[in-house]
């Protein structure tokens, strides 16, 4: 079977705690915003996200545990969700 409108998404970018699976979007100002996701499955280092993520949302991938949403963060490399190119957003000093 073949697997539609899931997004592919380094471990390291999801926070697994007691109310579920989350994640930090990036809004255009570069201010993380928690967002709950349903992971799907794991392969391999990453998480197949069934919901809660829309193509080409940026996440923060490092620094998740450093992060407080609605302060900045710095973007070191950009990547989008559902793109192959690796990121690193942590938070801005």
């Amino acid at each position: 079977s073949i697997l539609k409108d899931f997004i592919l998404v380094p471990q390291r970018a999801v926070l697994m705690t007691q109310e579920g699976s989350t994640v930090y979007v990036l809004d255009d100002k570069d201010v993380p915003m928690t967002r709950s996701v349903d992971v799907a499955l794991t392969i391999g280092n990453s998480y197949l996200i069934q919901s809660g993520l829309e193509d080409g949302e940026r996440l923060v991938l490092d620094g998740v545990v450093k992060v407080r949403p609605g302060t900045a963060v710095h973007v070191a490399n950009q990547a989008r969700a559902g793109s192959s190119a690796s990121g690193d957003q942590s938070p801005a000093n």
